[in-house]
């Protein structure tokens, strides 16, 4: 097994090399690592010459913050008291996160947020460590670095893990360095760095320049991270730092919704050239008992630990089951949950192509709230294949539409760019507007049937009615779905979904889990973050019950394995 490590000082050079042997698979990656080295090597080597690109890669920034922390001075194990060397990978972190820079203000980081997901025993917090007295020293005068946690003591290991490097290093490192009770000073230019918890007596009138989670996962009040970030507008260019192991039940947690924002971005699915991700974990359908994916989650492996560590864990593993969860977790960085990701964005895109609108049309209305996005899908077909046809187009009020959550609104942008999303007058839903423009889809569509779900929809279907159209209630529970689910999933991966590749569509499925119950039952449903929508693909399933109900008998759908 194969690992990209060193005996000498990283360079920017180690950290550019390093994203190649990822790309190129002279390493064994996690598919988000390929592809964020990947996003890093188009931008280094196209992107950032274009004139239409905000952002450069400066080296010499890059360089300065790689080689600072690398004069700083280990603290623990057996390289105490020697100079840190990063490994190619954390070169790489921090060569993201200070060379790219806006080519007209190179004091304007691009990077706002770091999310990385890595294994336990991968040096973070000597990392971080070193990273928060490289922002003491040269952050702009008045700057504030925090680092937090849930409690006061986790919150202080970085913070202190800073001290005793200052404590062993050479005092010209840190000119100014004051260390008090509660926080260490630079009073040379009068930056300070804190520990912050819920207890922490002072929270509000911060003004945060580099913000620290130090397992982030494990951080279970939103509010403590909703301080510090409302602080961060205040500086010219805050960044805060995510990095983890995996927990239990972090899957509802505030860093899982960052991790899945982040990859979607890295999918295509968002746009946001501001995020950065390194998420370190055995992919979906590896082996957890296979020793060669552990370097997946693990990249300082052969460095802080060792395969014979894992191999001794690991055969632990495979007969104790509480010993299994915590390693597949804490070790390899799975989430174990009780839900799963629907369908995977891949083989979504593999099923893009041309609508055919000509053929029978069943339309599924997710209504909803009266105040929220609601959705009218269309599935068309069979077609000559047995293939169906997809289509939806959504409406929101428009006090909705504004309130929209910062890291939404650019994918309702798109969606009302596209034509997917309309934004009706008002702060509720406009039924008189779904039902005008159900009318003008008829005229030129040939509607078989209507479904919907009587919850909130009395009104609108009534008033469907009187116009002439069929109505099914189609009850969203699992007795009801559960079939139809499990038949679209088949379908997708055999290919015989087919829509347009609209993104709003597509970040709606990405937003889709599922949950099984003990009968194998299944049921799509929303995660955590309730403003990740999933209204399109809900009345698409409602509308598949019908269309697929009313294909011709001869039809058959089976899974063909790749």
């Amino acid at each position: 097994m194969n690992n990209f490590i060193l005996d000498r000082k990283s360079t920017v050079d180690d950290a550019i090399e390093y994203a190649r042997k990822v790309v190129n698979g002279d390493l064994v990656a996690a598919e988000y690592i390929k592809k964020q080295a990947a996003v890093f090597l188009e931008d280094i080597e196209k992107t950032q010459f274009e004139s239409g690109f905000r952002w450069k890669f400066d080296a010499g920034l890059a360089s300065h913050v790689i080689n600072y922390c690398q004069l700083l001075n280990f603290v623990e194990g057996a390289q105490a008291g020697t100079n840190i060397i990063l490994q190619p990978w954390q070169a790489f972190l921090l060569a993201n996160l200070y060379g790219w820079v806006d080519k007209q203000d190179i004091e304007i980081r691009r990077f706002t947020r770091a999310i990385v997901l890595v294994a336990r025993g991968s040096g973070k917090s000597t990392l971080l460590g070193a990273l928060a007295l490289y922002e003491l020293i040269y952050a702009p005068m008045g700057s504030q670095i925090v680092t937090i946690a849930t409690k006061k003591d986790q919150a202080e290991l970085v913070w202190d893990m800073s001290d005793r490097m200052q404590q062993t290093s050479d005092p010209r490192l840190t000119p100014g360095y004051k260390k008090l009770t509660n926080k260490i000073s630079n009073t040379e230019k009068w930056n300070r760095y804190t520990a912050l918890s819920n207890k922490s007596e002072r929270q509000d009138g911060l003004a945060v320049r580099l913000g620290i989670a130090d397992e982030s996962a494990a951080i279970k009040d939103d509010n403590l991270f909703n301080v510090v970030l409302s602080s961060m507008s205040k500086p010219k260019s805050p960044q805060f730092i995510h990095i983890t192991t995996g927990q239990p039940g972090a899957e509802n947690g505030f860093f899982y919704g960052q991790l899945d924002y982040a990859k979607k971005v890295l999918d295509g699915i968002l746009e946001d050239e501001r995020i950065f991700c390194l998420a370190y974990q055995i992919d979906a359908g590896d082996d957890w008992q296979d020793i060669a994916n552990v370097i997946k989650a693990q990249p300082n492996l052969g460095v802080s630990a060792s395969i014979e560590y894992y191999k001794e864990h690991l055969e632990q593993a495979k007969v104790i089951q509480s010993i299994a969860a915590n390693y597949r977790t804490k070790y390899l960085n799975e989430f174990i949950s009780t839900t799963d990701s629907w369908i995977d964005i891949n083989s979504w895109n593999k099923n893009r192509g041309k609508i055919d609108k000509t053929l029978p049309c069943y339309l599924g209305l997710d209504l909803g709230a009266t105040d929220d996005l609601v959705a009218v899908s269309a599935a068309y077909g069979p077609d000559s294949n047995g293939r169906f046809h997809f289509d939806s187009t959504c409406f929101v009020p428009e006090a909705a539409f504004r309130e929209a959550p910062k890291h939404v609104r650019p994918i309702y942008s798109a969606g009302v760019e596209s034509g997917k999303l309309i934004v009706t007058e008002g702060q509720v839903r406009d039924d008189a507007a779904i039902r005008e423009y159900i009318r003008n889809l008829s005229q030129t569509h040939e509607i078989r049937e209507i479904c919907y779900d009587d919850w909130s929809a009395l009104t609108l279907v009534n008033q469907l009615q009187e116009d002439g159209y069929e109505m099914v209630n189609i009850p969203q529970n699992m007795k009801a779905l559960s079939p139809i689910t499990k038949e679209v999933e088949i379908k997708v991966k055999n290919g015989e979904v087919i829509h347009d590749g609209d993104t709003f569509l597509a970040w709606q499925l990405s937003n889709c889990e599922v949950y099984t119950d003990l009968n194998e039952n299944i049921k799509v449903r929303k995660g955590r973050d309730r403003a990740c929508k999933i209204d399109a693909i809900i009345a698409f399933l409602m509308a598949m019950t019908r269309a697929n109900i009313n294909k011709p008998k001869s039809e058959f759908s089976w899974f063909i394995p790749e």
